[in-house]
């Protein structure tokens, strides 16, 4: 019990450590912006482009703290589910809708592929929507500039299935084989490095699967698969 606990407290300290790191950046810009505008830096016609810089940077903030209390959650088995049918593939409309401007910037082109009577799946509807935002996140982030992204939804018996494909990157067989691990972070890239492991956590807290296929260079796919109830 008591080493439990000390790792336990371990994995929490790293968790605040690297999310408090993470963090520094966009309040770094936040605060070095509006400072600028308040002493007259930057001229009045320039305040509505840093306007949106802030606010850009203060959405990034929430999303990390959003991932630290989920993964604080997980950690302490605190963590609880509402279980309720919902439509998967509006939920999975809703993310890429959400996306939009990272998918623009990147120039992808997007394939959305889905019953047009949709389907029904069994779970917390918003704890699966930041499985699957987590996902195309990460998608949209490793894609190559002007390459695709490719989202599948379908039945396979009683299980609902979604399937995340991008063209980009790719991982490597080790990659692969840390993806899920807490903290794991491709390369130098920003971010908590915790949304794939808070992905996993919520698919298996639903007993469906998360799986992870790619071709270095080439392509990546996740594949999520939960109980249609």
């Amino acid at each position: 019990m008591s080493e439990r606990v000390k790792n336990s407290e371990k994995e929490l300290l790293a968790i605040i450590s690297s999310s408090v790191h993470d963090m520094k950046t966009p309040l770094t810009s936040i605060a070095g912006f509006a400072d600028a505008m308040l002493d007259g830096t930057v001229p009045h016609e320039k305040h509505g482009h840093y306007l949106q810089v802030i606010r850009d940077e203060a959405e990034r903030l929430r999303q990390i703290c959003e991932e630290l209390l989920e993964a604080s959650k997980i950690e302490s088995g605190t963590k609880s589910y509402s279980m309720k049918p919902f439509d998967i593939c509006e939920t999975a409309r809703k993310v890429l809708i959400s996306m939009e401007s990272a998918i623009n910037d990147k120039k992808l082109d997007v394939f959305f592929e889905a019953p047009h009577e949709g389907i029904t799946a069994l779970g917390d509807e918003n704890s699966i929507t930041r499985v699957l935002y987590n996902i195309c996140d990460n998608a949209v982030k490793f894609s190559y500039e002007g390459g695709a992204l490719r989202i599948l939804l379908r039945t396979d018996g009683k299980m609902a299935e979604v399937s995340i494909e991008n063209k980009g990157e790719g991982m490597s067989a080790e990659e692969l084989d840390k993806i899920f691990l807490p903290f794991y972070k491709k390369g130098e890239r920003s971010g908590t490095g915790l949304g794939m492991f808070i992905a996993k956590n919520i698919v298996d807290a639903h007993g469906g699967s998360i799986r992870a296929e790619s071709t270095l260079g080439e392509r990546t796919v996740f594949t999520v698969r939960i109980d249609r109830g």
